[in-house]
């Protein structure tokens, strides 16, 4: 399996959006013993943990701009791998 999908499948997993603080480490649990796909996350995480997309000021600027930046630097991932990590980050900012 591709580790796109692989991220993919860890992240549409997680269900606990009533805790989102548990979102970075269900993931890297679920992608235990594939270092690649650990590694990429990792990444993906703090491209969108970067303060620079929260300097628009507003929520919805903020996730454009993130989208549009993950697209940019992972663009095998998908909209859903995006769409999972920016919604777990917006909790870091809140």
């Amino acid at each position: 399996m591709k580790t796109e999908h692989i991220i993919e499948k860890a992240i549409s997993n997680f269900t606990e959006w009533n805790a989102p603080w548990k979102f970075r480490d269900h993931c890297l649990k679920e992608l235990e013993g594939n270092t690649d796909a650990q590694g990429v996350f990792r990444q993906m995480l703090e491209c969108a943990q970067s303060p620079d997309g929260w300097k628009n000021g507003d929520w919805a600027s903020w996730e454009s701009a993130t989208i549009k930046d993950l697209s940019s630097k992972f663009p095998e991932h998908s909209h859903a791998e995006y769409a999972g990590i920016v919604r777990a980050v917006s909790y870091d900012w809140r």
